[in-house]
């Protein structure tokens, strides 16, 4: 009986050592995800301010561009 708590007790030990790896996983995981996603924002950011001036690129070349008739 005893040495049956006893090998309980190490499987519980090593199910929270287990645990606790996986744990530290998931939180550089969520760094990595968290720091991934600032990125996009930035991109996207950047990408909306050159949208902009593409925009107003064709606008003022519509613009200028002499009508045909």
């Amino acid at each position: 009986m005893e040495r049956t708590v006893r090998h309980l007790d190490n499987d519980v030990q090593s199910i929270y050592g287990l645990l606790g790896a996986l744990t530290a996983g998931v939180k550089k995981v969520q760094a990595a995800q968290l720091r991934q996603g600032s990125r996009l924002d930035q991109v996207e950011d950047r990408l909306t301010g050159v949208d902009g001036k593409l925009d107003t690129a064709l606008d003022l070349l519509r613009r200028d561009r002499p009508t045909e008739g």
